[in-house]
């Protein structure tokens, strides 16, 4: 009987050490997943903040880079020797005026030199069909788009009509695939009309080319994007510009 009573006693104190054990396992967890909570929380308020805040500043970066396009664009509106270029009125072209087209790629190139935003400046003549940029010179518009600025949505008659036969004022085209020497790449492109102001007699188009990883860079550090897709949208509410973080 003695012994019953040991075992009774002993198996009691056994399941009180148990429950306890289990009490204060349990508070601990308690407060270790309420701590972890409000960890959690912390660092998600801080990575959302971090993240607008790169976010904001990738923003005003990407408009002074545009602002600065702007100016470059403005510059050369202002131009003597453009302006002497796109008042030949269709004059049939001579051997003195490829002397001409050279000065103004110098001109674009020193551009393009300065600014690294850009990838390739175009200065277009409708009346003449030329096209000049910091690395060419053509005198036939038709052959050159093909091998070098080759939009994959657009034919030339599309590209011509968008681009030429449309006013533009410092307009900026969604990111777009293009085929340059057989190069394919995204670029977003910015197209202004000459002469500004005057709608029904454009004469030609400022067209500069931005690879969409240009604009993207500014983005692609934000510290809450660790996956996932970023998109940037125009006033158009199409997509201006995007970036894959999983890639």
């Amino acid at each position: 009987m003695v012994g019953f009573k040991r075992m009774i006693k002993s198996h009691t104190i056994f399941i009180r050490f148990v429950i306890s054990y289990f009490l204060v396992l349990s508070v601990t967890v308690i407060i270790g997943a309420i701590y972890y909570h409000q960890l959690l929380n912390i660092y998600t308020k801080d990575s959302v903040k971090s993240g607008l805040l790169s976010l904001n500043n990738g923003i005003q970066l990407v408009q002074a880079r545009f602002a600065e396009v702007d100016n470059m664009v403005t510059q050369m509106m202002l131009d003597k020797e453009v302006a002497t270029l796109f008042q030949r009125n269709d004059q049939p072209i001579v051997n003195s005026d490829y002397y001409q087209f050279r000065l103004i790629q110098q001109k674009l190139k020193s551009y393009s030199l300065t600014n690294t935003f850009i990838d390739e400046m175009y200065l277009l003549m409708d009346d003449i069909s030329v096209i000049i940029s910091s690395k060419y010179v053509a005198d036939h518009l038709p052959e050159f788009t093909a091998h070098f600025m080759n939009y994959e949505d657009l034919t030339y008659a599309s590209w011509k009509q968008q681009v030429m036969d449309e006013y533009h004022y410092m307009d900026v085209w969604p990111s777009r695939l293009v085929t340059k020497e057989h190069i394919k790449e995204a670029y977003i492109t910015y197209v202004h009309s000459y002469p500004t102001g005057r709608f029904n007699s454009d004469q030609g188009a400022i067209v500069i080319h931005i690879k969409e990883e240009a604009f993207t860079q500014y983005f692609r550090n934000m510290s809450m994007m660790q996956n996932g897709l970023f998109l940037a949208f125009d006033q158009n509410n199409d997509i201006l510009a995007s970036y894959n973080y999983n890639s």
